[in-house]
C-alpha cells in the first residue's frame, strides 16, 4: 500500500517535471479579497506598535512647528520693517535726511591772503520742521580769521535754529586762506539738527573744494645754474608781498642738499643755518635774503635747493604753519678744467676747527682734467683773518709769502710743475703756520675768530684751433679757532663764601668740613652744555650746601659724584668778565689708618662742553684735592695731616 502511494507521488512529480501544462488542484492560487480572516493581522505590526505609530491630525514630523514659527517670525519682521520705513520716509509725522540739503555758494578760486566769503544754505524739504540746527565749518591748515590775520581759524560755527518745513536758512562764513598758488584746499561743512519728540542728533556733511589762484607772496631766486665742486655759491632770495593786506609772522625755511656747507647769510639766520624770520610784510613790500656756501659733489651731479615761505607755526616757531610758496632750484656740478684740492690741518673739509697756538699744515694739489696741456700756470693762497701768527709762516720749495698782500705764491718760474701741466698730470705744494697763542688782550677783544684761505690756480690752454684760452679754478677753506675753556679747582678752610666747622688739623673719627671752589674761564666763543664731574672718597660726605644758590650743582649718591651743569658759558668769562664759579662744602671723617697722611677730599674733576662756533668738543680736568690746602693762607702745612 505504501509502495503504491509512493509510486503515485513519484508519478505526479514526474508529470510536474516533464509536463508543460500540468496543474494540480493543490497548486491553484486563490484570489485575494479585501475581507480579512478573523484573528489574522493585516500587517507585521503588533497591536501595541499600531497604536503608538498611528498619527493624529495635530501630530506632524519632528521640528515641524519650530520651523513654521521661525518662518512666521521672519515674515513678521520684514513686514514690520517695510511698514516702519514707509511711515518714516513718507509719513507726515517723520523726517528723512535725504530731504535735508546743504548748499554752499562761493567762488571756485580765491587769491591767497584775501578774504573769502561762503554762503551756506540749509534746505528743509521734509513735511516737518527741524530744530536746533547748527552749521560747523572746518578750515584747512593756514586759514586765518578775516578780522585778525594773526589769529588761526581752525573751525567756525553758526546756529541756524529751527528751519520750517519747506523753507531754508542761510548764513555767511568769512575767512582768509593761505597756500601755494594753484593748490586746492578742502573745507568741510557739517550740519547737526534734531527733530521734535526725539533726543537723537542727526548730522549731514558736505565738502567744498577751492583753489588758491595766487600766492600772497612772490618769490624770485637768483642763483648760478652751474658751479664747480668746492666753489662758493650764492642764492639771492627776494620775497615780495602780493597781498592787499599786511602779512605777519612770515618765515623762510631753506632746505640744503647733501654736500652744501653753509658759510654766511645776510641777514643772519634766526635759527640754525636755514630758518629766517621775515616778520611783517606790508603790501608790495620786498625783503631780500642772501645765502652763501660751498657746494661739494662729483662732476655732472645735480643738487636741489628748496625754499619754503609761509606763516610761522602757532606751536613751534621753527616750523611753518601754512606754506605760501614752495620753490626749488637745481644746480649742476661741472668738471673744472684744472681740479684743485686743499688739505688744511689734515682735513679736506670746508670748515676746520683748530686751537690757539696750534700748527696748521696746508697741502695744495692740482690735476689737469683737459685733453690738452695747460701752460704758464700760477697758484696763489690768499690768507684772511687776524689769528695767523705770520712770523711762523713757512712755505715749501718754490713758494713765496708776500706779507704785504698776505698771499703765498707759486709761479711757473719758481715751480717747474706749473710751467706745463700735461693732460692727466698732477702736482703738490705746501706751507704751514701757527695760530696765535691765547693772550688776555685777544680773549678780551676777539669773538668767533676765523681764518679764510682762498686757493686759486690759473693757466692757458690751447684749443683744437690752437687758440689760447684762459682757465682757472678756485676753492676756499675756513679755519675756525676753538675757544679756550680752562677749568680750575681749589680747597679752602678759612676762605670762601661758606663757613666751615670741625678740628684742624683733622682728627680721627671726627668730622671736619672744607670748601671746594670750582672755576671756569672761557676765551673766544660761547660754550654750551657744560658738565663738570668729580667723585668723592668713601669717608667724605656731600652736605648739600653751595653758593651761589642759582648754580645747578647736585650730588648722585649712587655713583658718589658731584655734578655741575651749565647751559652756556659766555665768551670772555674770566677775561672781560668774572669767571664762572661755584663753592660747595664737604665733610671729611678720617680713619685711624689715615693718621699722619693728607687724605683726598675730592677726586680729579673733569669738564666737557660744546663750542658753539666751531661745533667741537672742549675738555679739561683738575685735581685731586687733599687736606693740604696750598691756596688757603690761613693754614699751615702742619694743619693738613690727620692726628689722633
Amino acid at each position: 500500500m505504501a509502495n503504491k502511494e509512493e509510486q503515485s507521488r513519484i508519478h505526479k512529480l514526474r508529470q510536474q517535471l516533464y509536463s508543460r501544462g500540468y496543474t494540480s488542484e493543490e497548486d491553484k492560487r486563490t484570489e485575494i479579497t479585501s475581507k480579512e480572516v478573523e484573528g489574522v493581522q493585516s500587517d507585521w505590526n503588533t497591536p501595541t506598535e499600531e497604536k503608538s505609530n498611528k498619527k493624529r491630525w495635530w501630530q506632524k514630523e519632528e521640528g515641524f512647528f519650530v520651523k513654521w514659527i521661525l518662518i512666521l517670525s521672519i515674515l513678521f519682521f520684514l513686514v514690520s520693517f517695510v511698514i516702519a520705513a514707509f511711515i518714516f520716509l513718507r509719513g507726515s509725522a517723520n523726517i528723512s535726511s535725504h530731504n535735508v540739503d546743504i548748499r554752499i555758494l562761493g567762488p571756485v578760486a580765491t587769491p591767497g591772503g584775501e578774504e573769502l566769503s561762503l554762503e551756506v544754505i540749509v534746505d528743509n524739504k521734509n513735511n516737518v520742521d527741524i530744530e536746533s540746527a547748527v552749521v560747523l565749518v572746518e578750515y584747512p591748515d593756514g586759514a586765518r580769521r578775516h578780522d585778525n590775520l594773526n589769529e588761526p581759524l581752525i573751525r567756525d560755527q553758526n546756529a541756524y535754529g529751527t528751519i520750517a518745513s519747506g523753507s531754508n536758512t542761510r548764513q555767511t562764513f568769512r575767512s582768509v586762506l593761505f597756500g601755494e598758488q594753484q593748490s586746492v584746499k578742502e573745507i568741510k561743512v557739517t550740519l547737526e539738527y534734531r527733530v521734535r519728540g526725539s533726543s537723537a542728533t542727526f548730522a549731514k556733511e558736505k565738502l567744498y573744494e577751492i583753489q588758491i589762484s595766487s600766492s600772497p607772496v612772490l618769490v624770485d631766486i637768483q642763483y648760478p645754474n652751474q658751479v664747480r665742486s668746492d666753489q662758493q655759491i650764492e642764492f639771492v632770495v627776494d620775497v615780495t608781498s602780493n597781498s592787499s593786506a599786511e602779512l605777519n609772522n612770515v618765515l623762510l625755511r631753506a632746505e640744503y642738499p647733501f654736500g652744501f656747507s653753509f658759510s654766511e647769510a645776510d641777514p643772519d639766520p634766526t635759527f640754525d643755518t636755514d630758518i629766517f624770520f621775515i616778520g611783517r610784510l606790508r603790501p608790495e613790500e620786498k625783503k631780500t635774503i642772501r645765502i652763501r656756501g660751498i657746494l661739494q659733489a662729483q662732476d655732472n651731479e645735480e643738487r636741489t635747493f628748496r625754499f619754503n615761505i609761509g606763516t610761522e607755526s602757532d606751536t613751534d616757531e621753527r616750523e611753518l604753519g601754512a606754506v605760501y610758496v614752495a620753490s626749488s632750484r637745481t644746480v649742476t656740478i661741472t668738471e673744472p678744467s684744472i681740479a684743485l684740492s686743499a688739505t688744511v690741518g689734515g682735513s679736506s673739509a670746508q670748515d676746520v676747527a683748530v686751537r690757539s697756538g696750534q700748527n696748521v699744515s696746508t697741502v695744495i694739489s692740482w690735476f689737469n682734467n683737459l685733453s690738452t696741456r695747460v701752460v704758464n700756470a700760477n697758484l696763489t693762497a690768499t690768507l684772511g683773518g687776524s689769528m695767523i701768527d705770520r712770523s711762523t709762516l713757512a712755505v715749501g720749495a718754490g713758494g713765496f709769502f708776500r706779507s704785504a698782500t698776505d698771499t703765498v705764491e707759486w709761479t711757473q718760474n719758481t715751480q717747474q710743475g706749473l710751467a706745463e701741466i700735461a693732460p692727466g698730470n698732477r702736482g703738490t705744494v705746501n706751507f704751514d703756520f701757527n695760530i696765535q697763542k691765547l693772550t688776555s688782550q685777544l680773549a678780551n677783544s676777539m669773538r668767533n675768530p676765523e681764518i679764510s684761505i682762498v686757493f686759486d690756480i690759473e693757466g692757458t690752454r690751447f684749443s683744437e684751433g690752437n687758440v689760447p684760452e684762459r682757465v682757472e679754478t678756485s676753492v676756499t677753506r675756513n679755519i675756525r679757532v676753538a675757544s679756550d675753556m680752562d677749568f680750575s679747582a681749589r680747597a679752602v678752610r678759612t676762605l670762601g663764601p661758606l663757613e666751615n666747622t670741625g678740628p684742624i688739623p683733622p682728627k680721627v673719627d671726627q668730622e671736619t668740613t672744607y670748601t671746594i671752589i670750582w672755576s671756569l674761564t672761557n676765551s673766544y666763543n660761547d660754550v654750551r652744555n657744560i658738565r663738570a664731574v668729580a667723585q668723592l672718597p668713601a669717608y667724605v660726605e656731600w652736605e648739600g650746601i653751595f653758593s651761589p644758590s642759582s648754580e645747578n650743582i647736585s650730588f648722585n649718591p649712587i655713583t658718589n659724584q658731584v655734578i655741575w651743569e651749565i647751559d652756556t658759558l659766555s665768551a670772555g668769562a674770566g677775561f672781560s668778565s668774572s669767571p664762572r664759579e661755584v663753592a660747595f662744602r664737604l665733610a671729611v671723617t678720617p680713619s685711624l689708618t689715615q693718621v699722619g697722611s693728607r687724605p683726598v677730599i675730592i677726586q680729579q674733576a673733569s669738564v666737557q662742553g660744546r663750542d658753539s662756533f666751531t661745533d667741537s668738543t672742549l675738555t679739561d680736568s683738575f685735581g685731586p684735592l687733599t687736606t693740604h690746602l696750598t691756596t688757603d693762607p690761613g693754614l699751615n702745612i702742619s694743619d693738613s695731616e690727620v692726628v689722633q
